[in-house]
């Protein structure tokens, strides 16, 4: 287990979505557990749409000193690459201000499909050279 992952409630889970998304129904909360630093949860939304909700470490306690502002680092990240075209998911909120949740946290859309971490076993050699190449390709860009 991940010392920084900092879980939440599903009260507060739904309190920041509530926030995040006003108006918005929540009709299922799924924990993601494939990555090892941030708490991450896909929200269901009544009217059929998703979000992915992540969550930084609650404390500095443990992290390396490249680890620290991860997450708003991220966020930059993903706005630079969105604003030049880079087949990312779009930010949908931020908060880094600790008063909701003891951590930041951000929302981003929910994209389709699976991660190479979760399907890499399955594809041929040729095929993961292939996509292997793909992702070479958009981090030069």
């Amino acid at each position: 287990m991940s010392i920084t992952k900092n879980r939440q409630s599903d009260q507060t889970l739904r309190s920041l979505t509530a926030n995040a998304f006003p108006g918005r129904d929540v009709c299922r909360i799924t924990e993601l557990t494939e990555g090892m630093f941030n708490a991450a949860y896909r929200i269901d939304f009544a009217d059929g749409g998703a979000s992915i909700l992540k969550i930084a470490a609650a404390t500095q306690e443990g992290l390396l000193s490249n680890e620290i502002n991860l997450m708003q680092a991220e966020v930059a990240a993903m706005q630079l690459a969105y604003q030049h075209e880079l087949p990312v998911a779009r930010l949908q909120y931020s908060d880094f201000t600790r008063t909701r949740c003891s951590g930041p946290y951000f929302f981003m859309e929910a994209l389709p499909g699976r991660s190479l971490h979760s399907c890499q076993a399955e594809l041929d050699e040729e095929a993961l050279r292939r996509v292997l190449f793909q992702v070479g390709e958009l981090q030069r860009r």
